[in-house]
């Protein structure tokens, strides 16, 4: 590059996700030691960056379990397919109800066994029916796998009011 200049550089919507209204993240895929895989969407083999150097812009480093568990709102299922909510937080342990789309509302108790949390399910979300007219809520507790084989969340949250 000659004169100083930096090539405008677009960050693949793959390598960021919103977490408030109008705040986003960058997702990172790996860790060795203090270095972090970032960017990989967004250019040929992404880049390694030290927290250090996060730091240094008031960036900083967290795990996906931690991360919703300090959010404080309801979530909803991310996957299409939904989620089963067992008993024990274990793939063989007795289903209780499929949490299968937004009209659920799973707020975490804050009890984690290894990628599960203990969870209150709330149907319908809003105790509203089809027709806006008032329906009973019901409410179930048991184990959600809130974070997926690689890592990555099954659980979401509405960003926007």
């Amino acid at each position: 590059m000659s004169g100083g200049t930096v090539p405008d550089r677009t960050v693949n919507r793959e390598d960021w996700i919103e977490v408030t209204d109008g705040g986003a993240c960058l997702k990172y895929y790996q860790q060795r030691g203090s270095y972090f895989l970032i960017l990989i969407h967004s250019s040929w083999q992404g880049f390694w960056i030290s927290s250090s150097e996060l730091e240094k812009v008031n960036f900083y480093v967290i795990d996906w379990m931690s991360f919703l568990l300090a959010e404080k709102t309801g979530f909803y299922p991310a996957t299409e397919k939904g989620l089963v909510l067992r008993e024990e937080p274990n793939p063989k342990s007795k289903g209780v109800i499929w949490v299968k789309n937004v009209n659920y509302l799973i707020t975490l108790s804050g009890k984690t066994e290894g990628q599960w949390a203990e969870v209150k399910v709330t149907w319908p979300r809003f105790g509203l029916g089809e027709k806006k007219e008032a329906k009973p809520q019901t409410y179930y507790k048991g184990w959600i796998k809130i974070l997926d084989d690689k890592g990555y969340p099954n659980i979401w949250f509405y960003t926007r009011d």
